[in-house]
């Protein structure tokens, strides 16, 4: 069965709040997307922008962090939509303070 909006809306802002341990993301626009077995939840984060200078040193530090924490988003999303998480990938760009969570959930087994 796949998650509902809610349960989706559930997951992003989980991954928002491990984001705010680490990070004052105050004015964040989260967003989620289910396609298949990839779940997807987006954070555009207006105030959060690195300029081109310091580009790679928060490039590094955003991929140091979510490598870190890679264990406690895959468990947020097991816990809420009851699927596990076979594969995590992140992505960032820290110029447009918008950053991606990638999750490729297990194939749900269809009833015979």
């Amino acid at each position: 069965m796949a998650p509902d909006q809610k349960q989706l809306d559930a997951v992003c802002e989980a991954v928002l709040e491990i984001y705010r341990t680490e990070y004052d993301m105050a004015s964040v626009k989260p967003s989620v997307y289910l396609v298949n077995d990839l779940l997807v939840c987006v954070l555009q984060e207006s105030a959060d922008r690195s300029p081109p200078e310091a580009e790679a040193t928060a490039m590094a530090s955003r991929s140091a962090f979510q490598w870190a924490n890679q264990e406690q988003f895959t468990d947020v999303v097991k816990r809420v939509t009851g699927r596990r998480v076979t594969t995590f990938m992140s992505a960032n760009h820290v110029s447009q303070g918008v950053f991606a969570e990638l999750f490729f959930l297990e194939p749900v087994q269809e009833a015979v």
